[in-house]
């Protein structure tokens, strides 16, 4: 039982204590009857109050038990989300998250924390209502924010990725290969460098921000649900940003990793919002940017590793500060601002 419970239960022995109180109308107070002595009344009046404050002590006890028989069952149901989080499987779990992504994205690309809890919350309704129904709402809460968020998040990031690869084949096929030649994660960083920097893939790049048809077909042929609507400008920024890291010659590789993505996609979203176009020349001054801080975080490995290896050489206390952050995906609310038209 809980701090919260236990006051409960101090003030629920409080108001039991004052409805026990014996007043003086529960004690006889009449004159002695006739041919009574003193000392036989008072005996009397004693048994009276005795039995009258016995009752009503039963009565509280009672009460009292009541009162912590169903704290007890508030609690239980507490505990059994434990229970019930036991009794679902690791299989129940992956599959529940895959529905709720599945469900969501494409519609939705960049999902909030409540967004996932809620769906999540709305599937358990359907094929766990034990567990949900027996769960608190602040434990519930604590339990998605503590333990299930990161895991959701990840499938909703996989997901992602899928579509990332879409877009590129769409991409391909949208160009031919007698306009844009193949490649793929396989392909050599000389080969890559090599088609980044060859005619047809600079043609591609600029015929990207020029033809707004190019751009929705490969949009339409990746998301398919909205054939028959508008593409959302988080849907195009998105394809675009993904076309972007492939075509770019100042990107020296073709990773489409969250932080590049995003980034790419923030920068589409503020064109947007200002009704400014977005041109070859903004993305590439991105492109370098990033470049600069691979460079700077490969420079940093190099001098913590030169540093790791003279540990044995180093005064006492003397310590290496390695400032390379893995980022994080702090744009999870850009569709709920730019991608809800």
């Amino acid at each position: 039982m809980d701090i919260e419970d236990n006051s409960n239960l101090v003030e629920h022995e409080h108001s039991v204590e004052r409805n026990t109180h014996i007043s003086d109308q529960d004690y006889d107070t009449s004159p002695a009857l006739a041919g009574e002595t003193d000392s036989s009344h008072v005996t009397l009046k004693d048994f009276n109050y005795s039995i009258t404050l016995i009752n009503k002590k039963i009565n509280a006890l009672y009460e009292i038990c009541r009162f912590i028989s169903s704290q007890q069952q508030e609690n239980l149901k507490s505990l059994n989300k434990l229970v019930a989080l036991d009794e679902l499987s690791d299989g129940f779990w992956n599959r529940a998250y895959k529905e709720v992504v599945k469900k969501l994205l494409p519609d939705v690309l960049f999902l909030t924390h409540i967004e996932y809890r809620d769906a999540l919350e709305e599937y358990l309704s359907v094929h766990a209502s034990h567990f949900i129904e027996s769960i608190r709402r602040n434990s519930w809460v604590s339990l998605f924010g503590d333990k299930i968020f990161a895991e959701i998040k990840n499938k909703g990031r996989s997901k992602r990725n899928d579509i990332a690869a879409h877009i590129r084949n769409a991409m391909f096929a949208t160009f031919s290969k007698d306009r844009l030649e193949r490649i793929d994660n396989n392909t050599s960083p000389v080969k890559i460098t090599e088609w980044k920097n060859s005619e047809k893939t600079r043609k591609a790049y600029e015929e990207l921000f020029m033809n707004h048809e190019l751009l929705l077909k490969i949009g339409y042929s990746v998301f398919r649900s909205h054939k028959e609507k508008e593409l959302s400008t988080m849907h195009c920024a998105y394809i675009l940003s993904i076309c972007d890291i492939l075509l770019n010659l100042k990107s020296s590789g073709i990773k489409c990793n969250n932080r590049s993505v995003t980034r790419r996609v923030h920068a589409f979203l503020r064109a947007f919002e200002k009704n400014s176009p977005a041109t070859p020349q903004m993305m590439e001054e991105i492109a370098e940017a990033e470049e600069k801080e691979a460079e700077e975080a490969a420079k940093r490995k190099k001098q913590k590793e030169s540093q790791e290896n003279r540990i044995p050489l180093q005064m006492e206390g003397e310590t290496t500060i390695d400032d390379d952050k893995e980022y994080d995906d702090f744009f999870s609310n850009l569709d709920y601002r730019f991608g809800r038209n």
